[in-house]
């Protein structure tokens, strides 16, 4: 919103035929939805300036649609996070980090309530944009821009496991694919396709 250096992201959120559109953050963006339905999480801006990066956010919020209140992420060293999505359970996020945290370019889940967090590429997990299904036993992810993979994802120990890490969607070096979404029964994946 806004233009030239007043131009800004921010995240709303409204009614499903475009009614009662209400704003929650001022410069900030890759909102999503707690699995009940009652919070919004979302990343705000690194700079005041707008950047097209994805990866340009300093810190994860919650948005309390019931109170109306913004409460921050216990963890306060989240930085270069996006395409961040809530775990079934309600107790992970996963998501990307491009450059930040000690981190080049990698998945990562951590903790909703907590600190801790553990990079998935001990598990074979290389790439970005992860999406773990409606009940959190797969994950799918782009492992690059002509690659996309699935895996079993293990939320319910004490840390998260990945197993079975297969490549199902490749494509030339002329085209790309990204944005990748599992559907609910877990049957099939939903993705964009198109020239570089």
């Amino acid at each position: 919103e806004g233009t030239g250096r007043r131009r800004l992201r921010n995240v709303y959120y409204m009614n499903i035929d475009g009614t009662e559109r209400v704003k929650i953050a001022r410069n900030a963006r890759q909102p999503c939805w707690s699995p009940d339905g009652k919070t919004i999480a979302y990343l705000r801006g690194e700079y005041e300036r707008y950047s097209t990066r994805e990866y340009a956010t300093s810190e994860l919020s919650f948005y309390n649609l019931e109170t109306g209140k913004h409460q921050p992420h216990v963890n306060k060293t989240l930085h270069h996070i996006y395409a961040i999505n809530w775990s079934p359970d309600g107790n992970w996020f996963l998501g990307a980090v491009h450059g930040g945290m000690g981190y080049s370019d990698t998945i990562l889940a951590f903790e909703v309530s907590g600190t801790r967090v553990f990079d998935l590429a001990r598990w074979g997990v290389k790439g970005c944009r992860p999406d773990a299904s409606f009940d959190g036993t797969k994950m799918t992810w782009g492992e690059t821009d002509w690659d996309l993979c699935l895996a079993d994802l293990d939320l319910t120990g004490r840390s998260p496991r990945v197993d079975n890490v297969q490549k199902v969607v490749g494509c030339r070096r002329s085209e790309k694919v990204y944005h990748v979404d599992l559907s609910p029964d877990r049957k099939h994946i939903v993705f964009s396709y198109g020239p570089w």
